[in-house]
């Protein structure tokens, strides 16, 4: 008789976690869809409801959220919902309300993305918009006219380099991948100035179209 009211015990408690976490995730559900700060703007409703519709893209179909991406804004619009938390915005006119300077408004870095990540030294993970200036200043000699002027021969071969493997394709009826070819360009100019090593993407079979 004891050890039946301790399973019986067990199965309700067993039942109220249960009942407790299905109703918090239907009040999370209804709460994303219609009120929360970003449910105005549009999208697909499963994509605010839940971030198992941008993992299915991005780790299922291996990264392909993106294109994705791309294919809601001919849908819905300029402005679009791409997860519970986060909007994405393809209308350059909306650049200047987005980006403004420290006296119209401090932009705070969002928190959600560096949560759990240790690392508080870090310039790309500092959420604080005064903090983050201040580490960015001692950045900002390095990317000035002046030393973008001084890398400018850097840049020049590099191009150059560009200019002689496109030519490699001319009149053997192939295509070149042109985002491989721009990106493996700037990964080599990247690793050269920030690593004095240049990466040779640029050299690799179809421009590296791994990286």
């Amino acid at each position: 008789m004891f050890g039946a009211n301790i399973i019986a015990s067990n199965s309700q408690v067993l039942a109220i976690a249960v009942l407790s976490l299905a109703i918090f995730q239907i009040a999370l559900v209804i709460y994303r869809l219609y009120l929360c700060p970003v449910a105005k703007f549009p999208g697909p409703k499963l994509a605010a409801a839940t971030f198992w519709y941008e993992f299915y893209f991005d780790v299922i179909k291996l990264g392909r959220y993106a294109h994705k991406i791309d294919e809601l804004h001919k849908q819905y619009g300029p402005i679009i919902r791409i997860n519970p938390s986060e909007i994405h915005i393809n209308d350059p006119q909306a650049y200047h309300s987005i980006y403004v300077e420290a006296s119209q408004r401090k932009s705070h870095r969002w928190s959600f993305p560096v949560s759990g990540v240790d690392l508080p030294g870090i310039l790309g993970l500092t959420i604080d918009h005064d903090l983050h200036r201040k580490r960015r200043s001692a950045l900002n000699p390095f990317f000035s006219k002046q030393q973008v002027l001084r890398l400018e021969p850097v840049i020049n071969e590099n191009i150059s380099n560009l200019c002689r493997r496109m030519n490699e394709y001319k009149g053997v009826g192939k295509t070149i991948n042109l985002n491989c070819a721009y990106s493996a360009l700037a990964g080599d100019l990247v690793t050269q100035y920030c690593f004095a090593r240049n990466h040779a993407a640029v050299d690799e079979p179809d421009f590296a179209p791994q990286w």
